[in-house]
């Protein structure tokens, strides 16, 4: 369908969520890089001091959850596959010892 020129104020909505969705606490938490690996279709996780992850989320550019792990782990390499991205930018959100990173990573 097309749209007759003009006014449509009831055709869209933005919603806005809690401070804490995309904030960037500094800490030892900041200490964890993460970037997406298009060679093997992957997260990559990489924590140098083992802090404890209790969760992650893959987000895509509207907020929608693309990927979710609620293992705990204190590993200082952790990799998970993913598949069936399409290009783009994401955001990372990694939940360790009651704090939230978030980081954006661009899929090819």
């Amino acid at each position: 369908t097309t749209l007759t020129i003009g006014e449509h104020i009831e055709r869209f909505e933005i919603a806005f969520g809690t401070i804490e969705e995309l904030q960037v606490i500094e800490s030892e938490i900041s200490n964890i890089d993460t970037h997406y690996s298009n060679k093997n279709n992957s997260i990559v996780i990489i924590n140098p001091k083992n802090k404890e992850i209790s969760s992650i989320e893959l987000l895509n550019i509207l907020g929608q959850i693309v990927y979710k792990n609620n293992n705990k782990t204190n590993k200082d390499y952790i990799e998970f596959k993913i598949n069936n991205l399409n290009s783009g930018a994401y955001i990372i959100k990694i939940k360790s010892e009651n704090k939230n990173l978030t980081k954006k990573v661009v899929v090819d």
